[in-house]
């Protein structure tokens, strides 16, 4: 259970993300930021689907005691990135406008997806020293 902990929190703070990123938007940007509340869904739901992904090799690799974790942690990274890229071309190509507010949209959840897995690596970096000790 205490592995779903930090899925769950990361949930929360995207169910709260979404909404907030499109309030501002629409407050700055008026009308054309309305268009932007399906692609941060898309965005959310990308990121939840590689976040959980992480989350689970990274639970797995620390219940075996691997000592690959470390190496888990930047290729997810890498990952993360290729895929923040993928979107935004795809983005690009399919959408004739709106590209900064999408933009800033997956860099939030880029952002936030970041330090939250790197909160996570480093709780079992810390867990798997200590059953080591």
């Amino acid at each position: 259970m205490k592995s779903l902990k930090p899925l769950l929190l990361l949930t929360v703070i995207y169910l709260l993300l979404g909404p907030l990123l499109l309030w501002v938007e629409v407050a700055v940007a008026g009308n054309a930021a309305a268009r932007q509340a399906a692609p941060i869904t898309v965005i959310a739901v990308v990121f939840f689907a590689y976040h959980l992904l992480s989350f689970s090799v990274m639970e797995r690799l620390r219940s075996k005691g691997s000592k690959r974790l470390t190496q888990a942690l930047l290729a997810g990274s890498v990952v993360r990135m290729l895929l923040a890229l993928l979107l935004v071309v795809g983005y690009c190509i399919i959408m004739k406008e709106g590209h900064l507010l999408f933009a800033i949209n997956l860099m939030a959840y880029y952002v936030i997806t970041l330090v939250a897995t790197s909160l996570v690596a480093i709780k079992s970096e810390r867990k798997a020293s200590q059953t080591k000790s």
